[in-house]
């Protein structure tokens, strides 16, 4: 369970709507690539994934997607 508190709302500036949108539109598209590319890192059958550096780096991005992910459930239930 996570202890940071949820990020206060309240506080943002305003963000027009049409920026909003396309932001939201960029999200979705790299989460769902993200768990694309989940998916192919967690069956990929190479022996030398591990020490693959495309690899290393596709896992990096999945981390990041994952706490984007996580500050966006915070950001929801503020």
């Amino acid at each position: 369970m996570s202890t940071q508190k949820p990020i206060e709302t309240t506080q943002m500036t305003q963000i027009p709507p049409e920026f909003m949108n396309r932001f939201s539109e960029i999200v979705r598209d790299i989460l769902i690539l993200s768990q694309e590319l989940a998916f192919e890192l967690s069956t990929i059958e190479c022996q030398n994934a591990h020490t693959c550096e495309v690899c290393k780096k596709a896992r990096e991005i999945i981390i990041k997607v994952k706490e984007l992910i996580k500050l966006s459930k915070q950001i929801q239930k503020g």
